[in-house]
């Protein structure tokens, strides 16, 4: 983690550009909030292409996701 870690708590009030910025920058705790803010979202968008209730759906989720955090790298 670095210097621009922050309580989770404090990390809900940030912009989600902001919070790719820090995640970019090596804050984990900012992709965490990201995760947990756009996982409900993906998950959903998931479900609807694989069909409801389907068990493989949250492992899915979960590789965008960290397909997404392996990704921060390229990001500018």
């Amino acid at each position: 983690m670095t210097s621009n870690a922050m309580p989770p708590a404090d990390l809900r009030a940030i912009e989600p550009n902001e919070l790719v910025r820090r995640a970019h920058g090596g804050c984990a705790d900012s992709f965490t909030e990201l995760s947990r803010r756009f996982r409900p979202r993906l998950l959903h968008l998931v479900e609807r292409r694989l069909g409801r209730g389907r068990p493989e759906a949250e492992d899915v989720a979960q590789e965008a996701l960290a397909k997404a955090f392996q990704g921060l790298g390229g990001f500018d």
